[in-house]
């Protein structure tokens, strides 16, 4: 049975136009939602929100013993290690992996930086704001010994807060460790 062409005739006519302005509109509001969603990441991020986020993806470090969940911090590209560190510890952090691939030693680092240690463990750990604004303590249990109190000293890159330096108690920071002539 075909549709009667009286009837056809009298539906009403879809203007193309009228889809193309609708069609716009629904792409400048999907365009301006991402434009916010990414304005929204893009806030600036405070001292403790950085190393908490730092602790936050590589605390299976600390709790795994087999690296099962991909590569450790130390193990990064440059690219990872941008989020959390400065760009002149970046750079002394990969001189320090380049002498270790190139003469298969330990070079100036012998242990992971966020852990202290060459074994990671931790219980207990807490994340605090320091005593000056840029910042930040963190402190821990490992499995066997005393607690271990570390300073991350941040400086601001742009909307954003990165650690400079780490301090290891009284005794000695990383990027004098890093800086050392081997």
């Amino acid at each position: 049975m075909s549709p009667r062409p009286d009837l056809a005739s009298k539906r009403p006519a879809i203007d193309c136009r009228l889809f193309g302005a609708l069609y716009s509109i629904m792409m400048f509001h999907a365009v301006l939602l991402f434009a916010c969603i990414g304005a929204a990441d893009a806030a600036p991020v405070g001292p403790l929100e950085t190393v908490a986020q730092l602790y936050h993806d590589f605390a299976w470090e600390a709790v795994i013993d087999a690296p099962i969940a991909g590569p450790g911090l130390l193990d990064q590209r440059d690219a990872v290690w941008m989020r959390y560190f400065s760009s002149q510890l970046v750079q002394l952090l990969r001189r320090d992996r380049q002498c270790v691939i190139r003469t298969h030693e330990i070079c100036r680092l012998d242990f992971d930086p966020i852990w202290a240690s060459q074994d990671p463990s931790a219980f207990r750990l807490k994340i605090t704001s320091g005593d000056r604004p840029a910042t930040v303590n963190v402190s821990f249990y490992p499995e066997n010994g005393p607690r271990v109190d570390l300073k991350y000293l941040l400086v601001r890159r742009g909307a954003k807060w990165v650690i400079d330096d780490i301090q290891y108690g009284d005794r000695f920071r990383l990027r004098k460790i890093l800086e050392a002539h081997k």
